[in-house]
């Protein structure tokens, strides 16, 4: 965190680390340093939505915004797609084809 600047707003996504801490690491820096902490609620910014859709519904139209989906063909590999998905070896979302009619 040296690199980091006086005052500056420090966002940290710690869940993608593969290895979650609890609580907050290095607390005493950032208050030396004026830092701020703020949590980011999805809820606080749904006014932005209808913009958002506005802005991005041309991209997915246009195949430059794409779903990216992780299937498991057939019940007997569903077992090995969930262990996949909490070992973090899926990308997108994990899905399992039981039947293709």
């Amino acid at each position: 965190m040296e690199e980091v600047s006086n005052k500056q707003v420090l966002l940290k996504e710690h869940l993608t680390s593969g290895n979650p801490t609890e609580g907050v690491q290095n607390l005493m820096y950032m208050i030396g340093n004026r830092m701020r902490m703020e949590g980011f609620i999805v809820a606080d910014h749904f006014h932005l939505y209808p913009k958002y859709l506005e802005l991005v519904i041309p991209y997915i139209k246009e195949g430059k915004i794409v779903s990216v989906e992780d299937v498991a063909d057939g019940i007997d590999n569903a077992p090995a797609a969930l262990v996949g998905l909490f070992a973090g070896r899926n990308v997108g979302k994990q899905l399992v084809l039981v039947s293709r009619d």
